[in-house]
């Protein structure tokens, strides 16, 4: 459903309507969308895209040797800027809202930005496991910090496009006036974003199918669900760049508990996790033996018993029968 455009917006800044007539070349007919499900999908398609595009873009023209970092900061600002749309859908529809949305824009994602890290624990684990040395990790977790700032300005820019009938004001409330997601005493937010972490990314690191699209599926289904239960205590962001972005010096809370909570936590939950899939699988990853190698070693020294017996056999059937040969020419 759409409204009718009897009185554009008067705030300044370019809209959507402004994209509109300099593309089309006349004015839209419509001023905004008054669907909530339309804004959302107006939302999380101009996020995807933006960052998309520019993603590409690196990977043509950016020299190689600087690529990886800005594939990096691109994919991960897709990750951040989703969460201006997550804020909206949770506005109208809730958490329920937030699981139907987050699961298929984030699998999309992954299928879409095919290299990079769109996390900074995804550079931390690649660093714990012993995949990339930590200077090779320390300016990719940077870059990284710093996509939050751009996902940010995009998402403001974005919630300024003017698609739905508060947006522009929202966005000027997110920019002078941010919240804390922190409802609860640092020390317990410290536990269960490392918790959530820890076993979230234990559940990631679990064969769930053999086709790649269902497998990434329905590991988000399973993040989703984490960030659904600790949401109303932390925000459950178990992604230091996306929580910092939103709300880092934001409220009363103090940035060191902020450190702690957002950065420390998943730091040390992704350790954990790396730890804990060591030790425990959902499904077997062990390789098929059909025999352990000394029932090989045993079997194979049947068989050579069995040819040296044979052989055995039939040196002594081929004396037996010389001999019935010989009588046979003496008489």
């Amino acid at each position: 459903m759409i409204q009718a455009a009897d009185a554009y917006s008067t705030r300044e800044g370019t809209t959507w309507r402004d994209v509109w007539t300099m593309v089309l070349g006349s004015d839209p007919p419509y001023s905004h969308v008054t669907s909530p499900i339309t804004a959302i999908f107006l939302i999380y398609f101009s996020a995807m895209m933006a960052c998309y595009i520019l993603y590409k873009l690196s990977e043509v023209l950016v020299p190689g040797f600087i690529k990886i970092y800005a594939l990096d900061f691109f994919k991960t600002m897709a990750f951040i800027t989703y969460g201006f749309g997550h804020g909206f859908v949770r506005k109208y529809y809730g958490n329920f809202g937030y699981f139907l949305c987050v699961v298929p824009v984030n699998t999309i994602t992954v299928l879409l930005f095919t290299h990079g890290e769109g996390n900074v624990l995804g550079n931390w684990k690649a660093f714990l496991k012993g995949q990339r040395s930590f200077l090779q990790v320390l300016p990719r977790i940077f870059v990284q910090i710093l996509s939050a700032a751009g996902a940010w300005r995009l998402g403001l820019f974005i919630y300024n496009l003017d698609f739905f009938w508060h947006l522009p004001e929202t966005a000027a409330t997110l920019a002078t006036d941010c919240k804390s997601f922190l409802n609860i005493p640092f020390y317990l937010g410290f536990l269960l974003e490392m918790t959530g972490v820890t076993y979230d990314h234990w559940v990631g690191s679990q064969p769930m199918s053999s086709h790649r699209p269902l497998d990434i599926f329905l590991k988000f289904i399973n993040t989703a669900s984490v960030v659904c239960f600790g949401s109303h205590l932390t925000g459950m962001f178990m992604h230091p760049s996306m929580a910092s972005a939103f709300s880092f010096g934001c409220g009363s809370t103090p940035i060191y508990q902020h450190i702690i909570v957002y950065w420390l936590g998943p730091f040390t939950g992704a350790f954990l996790s790396i730890k804990l899939s060591e030790r425990f699988v959902l499904t077997s990853q062990k390789s098929k033996k059909v025999e352990p190698p000394k029932e090989k070693e045993k079997s194979s020294q049947n068989d050579s018993k069995k040819k040296n017996t044979k052989s055995a056999n039939d040196d002594k059937i081929s004396d037996t029968e010389r001999k019935v040969r010989r009588r046979k020419t003496k008489n």
